[in-house]
């Protein structure tokens, strides 16, 4: 995957100031959690109210392994830790990216720890491997789990979190 890089500025400094011409309005995740990673599906809806605005999104704890543009003029960029967008014109944009995050051991508890962008408001769906795990998400405003065929699937509605920290 070839990330498309332009003469801007793309430091946190810059994208963080420039965000209020973007708004990130809705963040779906899903996904599986492996052993060491979890494979994420990242699925963002922004709003930009000016051309060539940039927006950082994710720090150097998510790695992007696929970026697909659903609707409107849309580029990813990163910019040593920081990864980002750049929209093109005013209006509505959809993107999708694919994400793949560590898996940390917290006192015996795997743990999935990333910063959020910010963002209205978000969903979680995702597949943990061990069946019927009891799951602790901070920040979650709603949190389902279910068992099925040995594993654990986990729903959540977020908003306003900083940071998307899942323990089970």
């Amino acid at each position: 995957l070839a990330l498309l890089a332009w003469g801007a500025d793309h430091s946190r400094a810059a994208a963080g100031s420039e965000t209020n011409r973007v708004s990130i309005v809705n963040l779906d995740l899903s996904g599986h959690a492996r052993e060491r990673a979890a494979e994420l599906q990242a699925t963002l809806t922004l709003v930009s109210t000016g051309t060539n605005q940039s927006v950082a999104l994710f720090g150097d704890d998510v790695a992007l392994g696929g970026f697909e543009v659903i609707e409107g003029d849309v580029q990813a960029w990163r910019d040593g830790s920081v990864l980002g967008v750049r929209v093109g014109q005013a209006g509505p944009v959809q993107v999708r990216l694919g994400l793949l995050v560590k898996i940390t051991d917290q006192g015996g508890r795997r743990q999935l720890d990333f910063a959020l962008p910010p963002v209205l408001g978000g969903r979680l769906n995702r597949t943990l491997p061990e069946e019927d795990a009891e799951v602790e998400f901070r920040g979650a405003q709603s949190l389902n789990r279910r068992a099925t065929n040995g594993a654990t699937v986990i729903e959540a509605v977020f908003g306003g979190a900083e940071r998307l920290t899942v323990s089970w």
